[in-house]
């Protein structure tokens, strides 16, 4: 340290300790900026405390107090001067800021070496890391528990590794706190990209032999993007660019045999499927990716002048079906999830998106589904979309998720566009369907109900979502449609022998959001048992998220723990980790 940067003050010898300093990187800088600008003193005798987990000699912690305490008064002043001379002539208030972010940050150095922390032993601090591993899922609600990051300021390991030499080795000791990777889009400009792809093989090296996740979000822009101005293309390109350079580093240079789920939230999906579907580098396939996940944008909303082809056929642009070409197999995969809203997009065929892929080992798979972007093929289609050839599409499915989104006002949409997709998946044990309109379950009801000529010969467990306001119903419709539901002759009130769902173990679940007249929902459950013998599970969500839209019991993932626990507890359903 240069001579120049000692200084003496109050008898109390301190050093400059800056970004140039080897111990000021390992510091965990609440503030971000703090890592590369504004220098302190402190006293020499203090840093090398810095370095270790060790307690501060009493005589040190006595002094640290002191110096905090001198810190916290001088803010103090700082402020009170701030509110008194700021509109004064000659106020230099930028000097002032740097003063106040430089007392701020000594006083954090003071809070790091008078931590408690410093006198668990090193059997407690591993305990407290256990508490740190992620629970492997997708970030997609504000309620998350915990989600790990590759950002070193937001992943907590990558925190806890610059505190102290016992918490770098406690948590690098720990490899299932590196196994999930989540990178946000606040790193998607070209000047991170090495030190994203630098991280992501860091966690792979911390993870030892485990298996790896990754979920990568681009779907949130800086606000002015929306501006039609030439600096706001400008920087909508750069995170595009940088999302699909990394996106393209992953499928074709790294390609690491260890991951094991795929998690996409994209700004536009299409580029992800294009990606998947086209994905001729056989020997680039990981051969253990069990999971891949491509959930909808949450600033799909927002986008109000922006045209997107997101919807999961706008991999094949404006054909109405794709060129013949071999099938590509997904060995690998077991289950797949697709909650991408077919927004600004012509109508398309269910089962397009699917042509020319195979999925034999595919067991779990889970559809959000609008109605108003179905439709049936069209005349030189049809023959190429018939549910026959796809049988050897899903072979091996036995879960099918399908979330119905449709609109109360539009009668047009039809239910019947998604049969083409259950007559391809003979091999399905369970049916979970949701949706918003009591009509439409009762056309999937009636196709699974034909008696010895059902589609889904196998189906063991049939659950039901519904959400539609009771409450603005006559009491006739509600008997109308429990009487379909049960296929019971209202009049003789005894179930008709022979149903297909005889055989089945779960026949109905209704769940109410919260919002829902009570009264009305608990008086239909009632009469099914009573009239119909039927035994129904009738419960309540406690919890609706956010976000909710309206008019829909739904849930964007079985794997997003605080929205879908309370939605699928009563169906028949198990979660995955």
């Amino acid at each position: 340290m240069k001579s120049d940067n000692l200084i003496v003050s109050n008898n109390l010898k301190k050093v400059e300790f800056g970004p140039n300093h080897p111990i000021h990187s390992k510091i965990p800088w609440i503030n971000e900026q703090w890592e590369y600008f504004c220098p302190i003193f402190i006293p020499s005798g203090f840093i090398r405390h810095l370095e270790s987990n060790n307690p501060v000699p009493v005589a040190d912690h006595n002094l640290a107090i002191q110096l905090k305490d001198e810190i916290l008064l001088e803010i103090k002043e700082l402020k009170a001067e701030q509110i008194t001379k700021l509109h004064s002539p000659g106020y230099k208030k930028r000097k002032r800021a740097d003063r106040y972010e430089t007392l701020k940050k000594t006083a954090f150095v003071y809070d790091v070496l008078l931590s408690p922390i410093r006198r668990i032993p090193n059997d407690i601090l591993h305990e407290i890391a256990l508490h740190l591993c992620p629970t492997i899922q997708p970030h997609l609600g504000d309620l998350e528990t915990y989600t790990a990051y590759v950002s070193p300021n937001s992943h907590m390991p990558s925190i806890l590794e610059r505190t102290s030499k016992s918490w770098r080795i406690t948590v690098h000791s720990i490899s299932s706190l590196w196994q999930f990777m989540r990178i946000g889009y606040t790193q998607w400009n070209r000047a991170f990209f090495d030190l994203l792809t630098s991280r992501v093989k860091r966690f792979a090296q911390l993870a030892k032999s485990r298996p790896l996740s990754f979920q990568l979000d681009d779907w949130k822009r800086p606000v002015d993007i929306w501006e039609d101005t030439i600096e706001s293309k400008k920087i909508c390109a750069s995170y595009e660019h940088c999302f699909r350079l990394l996106l393209s580093w992953i499928f074709h240079k790294w390609a690491s045999n260890r991951v094991q789920k795929l998690f996409f939230k994209p700004f536009d999906p299409s580029f992800v499927l294009q990606r998947i579907k086209h994905y001729q580098h056989q020997n680039r396939i990981w051969p253990h990716v069990t999971t891949l996940m491509i959930l909808e944008p949450d600033s799909l909303g927002y986008r109000r002048d922006l045209r997107v082809n997101s919807n999961v056929a706008g991999v094949f642009g404006d054909e109405e079906m794709p060129p013949r070409t071999p099938f590509i197999v997904h060995k690998s995969l077991v289950e797949m999830i697709l909650s991408i809203p077919f927004l600004q997009c012509p109508p398309r065929h269910i089962l397009l998106p699917f042509a020319n892929l195979q999925f034999p080992n595919l067991s779990r798979l889970q559809l959000h589904v609008h109605l108003a972007d179905l439709t049936s093929p069209s005349a030189n289609a049809h023959d190429r979309l018939r549910p026959e050839l796809f049988m050897d599409t899903f072979p091996s499915l036995r879960t099918l998720f399908i979330d119905c989104e449709a609109s109360p006002v539009k009668a047009k949409e039809d239910v019947t566009l998604i049969f083409p997709l259950l007559y391809s998946v003979p091999s399905i044990v369970s049916l979970t369907f949701t949706t918003t309109q009591i009509p439409q379950l009762l056309l999937l009801h009636k196709l699974i109900n034909d008696g010895d000529t059902s589609i889904l010969p196998d189906l063991r467990y049939f659950n039901v979502g519904i959400s539609t306001e009771f409450h603005d119903r006559p009491s006739t419709e509600n008997i109308g449609y429990s009487t379909a539901l049960t296929t019971t002759d209202i009049n003789r009130a005894l179930p008709v022998c022979g149903t297909r769902l005889a055989s089945v173990k779960n026949r109905l679940s209704l769940v109410c959001k919260s919002d829902v007249d009570r009264t009305r929902m608990t008086a239909l459950a009632d009469y099914l048992k009573a009239e119909c013998g039927v035994e129904i599970a009738f419960t309540v969500s406690p919890l609706v998220p956010k976000r909710a839209r309206k008019g829909g019991v739904r849930y964007p993932c079985m794997f997003d723990e605080w929205s879908a626990n309370w939605y699928m507890r009563d169906l028949s359903l198990t979660t995955y980790w």
